[in-house]
């Protein structure tokens, strides 16, 4: 591959790369992303250093990672730190640090790759969205081009560059551990005819046709009893002032991150079923015995004649609303019963018994039978946080909530009449939002949250609903 090719990949990269000089800590040269990210233009980040973006208190990550990679020798480090923006605000970073050495094998510059983990640090939301490439490569990156190359080969990321009939161009030393084929068997052959097994090929075909930058997360089985889960980022390289002849692939194995979330929500959902047997099969029953004793101390009371009757009635009466209370609460947190009805019942009874004063109509004609408990219980907690959410935010007092289906789809909607505009506003930042939204792909689904003309605001959840 060309010097210029590898130019074009620095800048037109998603995520934000840099080169920084050892000794003085400075940084030599930066991508668009990075500017996006830092929010400095990249003459301003050539006068400053790493050390003025990093947050002080998390600079003793900065200083365990170099005596990581320089004592032990370890090729390279991950950490996540916090960065603060030019203007004032604090975001948080994961950065992969490589050194490059000299021929002696001493230490010249820090290759880093710096993406941005906010999300992560606000209940799960999704890691980033697909960033758009920016324009040609700089000319005067001609002086570095050797440096790129070495980027490439020691980046802790893999890189696949492929070119305009999808052939192995590059394929850097982290695609070979990542799937366990050497560079020599893949060199020259298209990508597809790799023995890889993707689980859609289709997707890799389409983000091989586009001319833009793009994203997908797909699945593949590099053997049998081996399966990834891997982001990839895609975009087209091209010569200075030619049209794109290739691709340069970027991929992320997300399957430890996967499987570290769905067991993050699989463990607070056991927490919430205990938490709801507990209620229902000890406080419950604890207060149905006081409501008993209060009952029989009124009877006593009242035929005694005493002035106390009526207050150990209003007692009795109050202990017996508190037992119904705690099994609608414990109804609440553990609600999906194990059939393929259990959706409709859940959500008819959120409708029913959210003590709000507003006005809340579940719509389900004709029925809609959810076959995945997993599903049903997702597509419930989406439903719940999305009325706590009208009613917390918005104030609404009508909230309608549908459930329909047509084509193998099923699509919840829960739709409220708020008037806080605020709410809308804020729903980018909203922690319940980032649980829905996780919630939604992991059941492979798409979360559209909508302002209404009405001032209102429509949760909209879609997913598949295989037999």
């Amino acid at each position: 591959m060309r010097e210029e090719d590898f130019r074009a990949f620095f800048e037109l990269s998603g995520v934000g790369n840099v080169l920084v000089d050892f000794a003085t800590g400075h940084f030599l040269t930066v991508n668009e992303a990075f500017c996006r990210l830092t929010g400095y233009s990249a003459a301003e980040l050539m006068q400053m250093s790493a050390t003025d973006l990093t947050l002080p208190e998390d600079m003793a990550q900065d200083v365990d990672g170099w005596h990581e990679s320089l004592d032990r020798g370890a090729p390279h480090f991950t950490i996540e730190k916090r960065y603060r923006r030019k203007d004032g605000t604090v975001i948080w970073v994961e950065a992969t640090s490589t050194l490059i050495r000299d021929e002696h094998g001493d230490p010249v510059y820090v290759a880093g790759v710096i993406i941005d983990a906010s999300a992560r640090h606000h209940a799960l939301e999704e890691i980033g969205g697909a960033r758009r490439a920016l324009g040609e490569a700089n000319a005067e990156l001609d002086e570095i081009s050797k440096k790129f190359s070495t980027l490439i080969e020691a980046s802790p990321v893999a890189i696949i560059g492929l070119d305009d009939e999808q052939r192995v161009e590059i394929w850097n030393p982290e695609a070979e551990l990542l799937f366990g084929l050497r560079e020599a068997e893949v060199r020259g052959r298209r990508l597809l005819e790799l023995p890889l097994h993707w689980d859609s090929p289709e997707t890799i075909e389409t983000l091989l046709r586009t001319t833009e930058e793009a994203r997908a997360n797909v699945a593949v089985h590099p053997t049998p009893d081996r399966k990834l889960e891997l982001e990839i980022w895609s975009a087209p390289y091209r010569s200075l002032a030619s049209a794109p002849h290739g691709h340069v692939l970027l991929l992320l194995d997300e399957t430890e991150k996967n499987f570290l979330e769905h067991a993050l929500l699989e463990a607070g959902e056991r927490e919430q079923r205990r938490i709801g047997q507990e209620l229902h099969d000890h406080l419950a029953q604890q207060l149905l015995g006081a409501a008993f004793g209060a009952q029989a101390l009124f009877k006593e009371l009242e035929r005694a004649d005493s002035p106390s009757a009526s207050r150990a009635g209003d007692l009795a009466q109050l202990i017996n609303t508190s037992v119904l209370d705690a099994r609608n609460l414990a109804r609440g947190i553990n609600p999906i019963e194990i059939d393929s009805a259990g959706l409709m019942s859940a959500l008819q009874e959120l409708a029913e018994r959210t003590h709000s004063g507003a006005q809340i109509e579940l719509r389900c004609d004709p029925p809609v039978l959810v076959h995945s408990p997993e599903t049903s219980l997702h597509v419930f907690r989406i439903a719940q946080e999305a009325v706590s959410d009208a009613l917390l935010h918005s104030h609404a007092s009508r909230i309608l909530i549908r459930l329909a289906e047509a084509s193998g789809l099923v699509t919840l909607q829960v739709s409220d009449n708020g008037t806080e505009a605020s709410y809308a506003d804020e729903k980018s930042s909203n922690i319940g939002i980032g649980i829905m939204k996780y919630r939604a792909q992991a059941i492979r689904g798409e979360l559209s949250i909508q302002p209404t003309s009405d001032g209102g605001t429509n949760v909209t959840c879609t997913f598949a609903n295989p037999a």
